[in-house]
């Protein structure tokens, strides 16, 4: 046959677990194209891992930190009331924003570590049950003491015992809540990590096919 009338070499489709790849016609023999385009694809596909992997690392979220956030902001405020409460000649000012203060870092501070990591609402979530705990242990206590008073009409025993225990069942609740998401900011904070580390990388690769031809594709690696 007239090789100017044979036409371009036929493009075979051949598959692969990557994808299907589409079959181009080069004048380069294989032998010297098929080891330079390995090579060079692989290459490529080092270099892209590697760069996602430094992006990486250098994003990644300390646990410890998220922990220490969320345990010593509170434990900052608790000192705070504790300075606020003690007798002494301290401006009475000074006394009352310290107190206002110390216990906003009480029951803000837990959320500190999900701040940390970036997960704002769960945080707010938090932070809304323990300030609708406090109000409520607050509502409590007035109604104990008004009912516990023997000088007024509205004494009752068994009404002031029962907003007293309701009113430690939602410090408890303070307590439980305030654990509970600095346990969950500490682990969230690695899941978040290794979430991280699991990439995908592409290059492009060429093989050589048949009657001359050379099939393009795709060389994908991941890392989970």
């Amino acid at each position: 046959m007239d090789p100017a009338q044979a036409g371009p070499p036929r493009a075979e489709n051949l598959g692969s677990k990557v994808g299907m790849h589409s079959a181009i016609g080069m004048n380069m023999p294989s032998r010297l194209l098929s080891p330079a385009t390995v090579f060079l694809a692989l290459t490529m596909l080092q270099r892209t891992a590697a760069a996602q992997t430094s992006t990486e690392s250098t994003s990644d979220k300390s646990p410890g930190l998220a922990l220490g956030l969320s345990v010593g902001l509170p434990l900052v405020g608790a000192g705070m009331i504790a300075a606020a409460a003690l007798p002494a000649s301290y401006n009475h000012t000074w006394q009352t924003l310290s107190m206002l203060g110390g216990l906003g870092l009480v029951l803000l501070g837990p959320s500190g570590g999900n701040f940390y990591i970036g997960r704002i609402p769960r945080g707010f979530a938090f932070s809304g049950g323990r300030l609708a705990l406090t109000a409520l242990a607050a509502a409590l206590i007035a109604e104990g003491i008004r009912h516990s008073d023997v000088s007024e009409s509205d004494y009752e025993r068994g009404a002031a015992k029962t907003s007293m225990i309701g009113a430690f069942a939602c410090g408890a609740g303070i307590l439980g809540l305030t654990i509970w998401e600095t346990i969950d900011a500490y682990y969230a904070t690695k899941r978040l990590n290794r979430a991280k580390q699991q990439t995908l990388a592409f290059a492009p690769m060429i093989v050589p096919g048949r009657e001359g031809t050379f099939v393009a594709g795709m060389a994908v690696a991941g890392r989970y």
